[in-house]
C-alpha cells in the first residue's frame, strides 16, 4: 500500500476530533484529499478543511471521510464537488485534523443541513475514517485561494484509491437523514482493520 494512515479520534466539548497522519511509503508523489473550496460571505473563495462526508454504512457503521461524495439521484448537478488535495512526496508525511460538531449527523457537500425533524437517531457500533487519494500520474494543478492545495483532474473518480481506519464506538448515535440523502453503495469502501483507539 502506498499510503499508511494513523488516526486518533477523540471528543472535546461539542466536537468530534479526528487527528490523523498520512505517510507516503511509495516511490512517487500522491495527492490526498484534504479540503473543499468554500465561498465566504464577502464573496471570496477560500478553503474549508472540515468539509466531509458523514454517512451511515452497512452493519451500523458510520463513515467519515474526505472523499468524493455520492451524487444525488433526485436532482441534476451541473458540476461535481471535487475536494482539494495535498501533495505528499515519497517518504513525506501529512498531519491534519478534522473537526465535526455535535450532534453527529449525516452530511455531504451536496446537501444543506436539514431541519431537526428530518433526522432519526441510529445506533452505531463503529466509525470508519476514510481518505481518498490519487497516485502518480494524476493531472494536478495548484489551486487558487493562496493555499498549498491542488485541484486534481478526475473523471468520476478515475484512478482514485482509499485508505481507512476503523474504530469501535461506545454510546454514540448518528442522526440519519430521512430524505433522499445519497449514501455510498454497499461494500464501499474497503474498510480498514479495527484500531486500538475507541470513539465514545
Amino acid at each position: 500500500m502506498t499510503l499508511h494512515l494513523i488516526c486518533k479520534p477523540a471528543k472535546a466539548g461539542n466536537l468530534l476530533l479526528f487527528r490523523y497522519q498520512v505517510q507516503n511509503h511509495g516511490a512517487s508523489d500522491v495527492y490526498v484529499m484534504d479540503a473543499m473550496p468554500m465561498t465566504a460571505p464577502d464573496g471570496k473563495t477560500g478553503v474549508n478543511p472540515n468539509a466531509v462526508l458523514v454517512a451511515l454504512g452497512e452493519e451500523a457503521l458510520a463513515i467519515v471521510g474526505k472523499v468524493l461524495a455520492p451524487m444525488p439521484a433526485d436532482r441534476r448537478m451541473a458540476v461535481a464537488a471535487v475536494p482539494l488535495a495535498c501533495r505528499i512526496a515519497p517518504g513525506g508525511t501529512l498531519e491534519s485534523e478534522l473537526k465535526i460538531p455535535l450532534p453527529f449527523a449525516e452530511t455531504s457537500p451536496y446537501y444543506a443541513d436539514a431541519r431537526l425533524r428530518s433526522y432519526e437517531p441510529a445506533d452505531i457500533t463503529a466509525t470508519c475514517f476514510v481518505l481518498g487519494y490519487w497516485e502518480a500520474g494524476a493531472v494536478a494543478a495548484p489551486a487558487a485561494y493562496g493555499s498549498a492545495h491542488f485541484r486534481v483532474a478526475a473523471n468520476g473518480g478515475a484512478g482514485l484509491h482509499y485508505v481507512s481506519q476503523r474504530f469501535p464506538t461506545n454510546g454514540l448515535q448518528l442522526l440519519k437523514r430521512t430524505d433522499s440523502f445519497a449514501r455510498p453503495a454497499a461494500g464501499w469502501p474497503a474498510i480498514g482493520g479495527a484500531a486500538s483507539s475507541r470513539l465514545q
